[in-house]
């Protein structure tokens, strides 16, 4: 739009042309209310990018053992506690056996208990024995959770542990390495049959959604921004 300064006025008599303004024209004007508010403005300034520490991870073995499959790559986006690699591990089976006999133990801890517990009733039996039948059950019952709880963060699913204790011996048990947030794998250290031992990196996780941005401003600068402003980085 141009506005143009008053002309004098003219001499009785001239005649004036008026120029109508275009209809295309007039539908980019806008009328509106004058009102106070802010003007957003953008300052440039050297700075850096830095990954959140909250948001980073990396993933290592709990056993040794060679690695005998890879589910994800470079690149990946990966979700919370999905599978990236498979061990196979001779400790893992040590674990399933340690289990098996774990659970033997537990069954009859929790059979002799069970039968103490009526005799005791009936005062068949010391108050001694009943507690010494008691203690070998809590004792037993303790073995048989800390190992299954190994098991599980070894990637062994409720299932799995179903099934042995029922009989179904499962060959080839693997350890799973799991996802431990969503985010993108930056960093795969391992190929297919390579050994690991138990502490190895084998692969980084970064969650990007949130980083942090640091940014090098003059004094006179900083001096517009207050905490709690928004702004946006280009």
């Amino acid at each position: 739009m141009v506005v143009a300064a008053p002309e004098p006025p003219s001499p009785p008599g001239q005649t004036f042309h008026v120029d109508r303004v275009p209809d295309q024209a007039r539908q980019r004007i806008r009328i509106e209310e004058v009102k106070e508010r802010l003007t957003p403005h953008s300052v440039s300034a050297p700075g850096n990018v830095a990954l959140d520490l909250a948001h980073v991870a990396k993933v290592s073995s709990l056993i040794p053992g060679q690695v005998n499959q890879i589910m994800v790559q470079l690149g990946n986006r990966v979700q919370k506690d999905q599978p990236l690699a498979a061990v196979e591990s001779m400790r893992l089976d040590e674990l399933v056996q340690e289990y098996l006999v774990a659970k033997s133990k537990l069954d009859v801890a929790n059979s002799n208990f069970t039968r103490t517990k009526q005799l005791q009733a009936e005062n068949i039996i010391s108050q001694r024995r009943f507690l010494e039948d008691r203690g070998q059950q809590i004792e037993a019952q303790a073995i048989y959770q800390h190992v299954r709880e190994k098991l599980l963060n070894m990637g062994l699913s409720e299932q799995e542990l179903h099934q042995l204790e029922h009989g179904s011996h499962l060959e080839g048990h693997k350890y799973l390495l799991r996802a431990p947030l969503s985010g993108t794998v930056v960093s795969q250290q391992i190929v297919l049959g390579q050994g690991v031992a138990a502490g190895d990196e084998l692969f980084e996780i970064v969650d990007t959604s949130r980083v942090w941005v640091f940014a090098n401003l003059p004094i006179e600068q900083a001096r517009r921004f207050q905490e709690g402003d928004e702004g946006q980085i280009l």
